[in-house]
């Protein structure tokens, strides 16, 4: 019991941060920032203005997504048997 709710606290952890990073970098251009400005200022005028460094940004959110659903996604519904009976070794 405790296993399914870790993991799944986990996954939606990842999935939040990796959705936070997208956000953050998406309005980094609107935030604007100022290259002479204080280390804040600074950070959001470099994610601004910096293309490596934005699809560097997003393709970490998505590995951090993708790392969320191999490895914390909660278990599925159980696979349920098939109905029919299984046949005997006689092929009758």
């Amino acid at each position: 019991m405790a296993e399914a709710w870790l993991r799944r606290w986990l996954f939606r952890g990842s999935q939040a941060l990796a959705a936070g990073l997208v956000a953050l970098i998406v309005a980094a251009p609107w935030l604007g920032g100022d290259p002479n400005g204080n280390a804040r200022a600074r950070l959001v005028a470099l994610f601004a203005h910096d293309t490596t460094l934005r699809r560097t940004g997003l393709a970490g959110a998505a590995g951090l997504a993708v790392t969320a659903w191999i490895f914390f996604q909660p278990a599925g519904r159980p696979v349920r048997p098939s109905r029919r009976p299984p046949s005997d070794s006689s092929g009758a």
